[in-house]
């Protein structure tokens, strides 16, 4: 049996549209589900599937978010599933020490890409530039994000 982490930005976005395939990956494999929320949001996602395990955090502030996920990434994972660019990039991160199968999923350019800052622009693609360059496994929800990336 493989253990998975996921790593979510909100524990609805699991429960909305993530769990139809969490449950299929639970049948042969122990998933865990990590999302930053409180017990009501843990609640609201679990379900009766015994191997899905859901773990949720407070957010205090970056460096307390980041050392959260290390804890995690420490564990005897096979495979790290991360939505959102800030746990993408916190995996990205820590797994120059860990190195774990990461598989980033990008289901859409989110509020980074909104911004008109010349400098959270150019910090930004420099930091994507190597993310996508040194990724091992990217997923793409639909086709205009993965041309958009290609692109750039």
């Amino acid at each position: 049996m493989k253990k998975i982490l996921v790593i979510s930005n909100t524990a609805f976005s699991i429960k909305k549209f993530r769990e139809h395939y969490l449950k299929k990956f639970s049948l042969k494999n122990q998933v865990d589900v990590l999302t930053p929320g409180t017990i009501k949001d843990q609640k609201m996602a679990k379900n009766k599937h015994e191997k899905i395990r859901y773990h949720t955090f407070d957010y205090n502030s970056i460096l307390n978010e980041f050392f959260i996920l290390r804890k995690f990434m420490k564990k005897s994972y096979n495979f790290v599933i991360a939505y959102s660019f800030k746990y993408q990039f916190y995996t990205f991160l820590l797994n120059i020490f860990y190195n774990k199968k990461i598989i980033n999923v990008i289901a859409g350019r989110g509020s980074l890409f909104l911004t008109e800052n010349y400098y959270i622009k150019k910090t930004r693609d420099f930091i994507l530039f190597f993310f996508f360059k040194y990724s091992e496994y990217i997923i793409f929800i639909n086709k205009i994000d993965q041309s958009f990336f290609k692109k750039k």
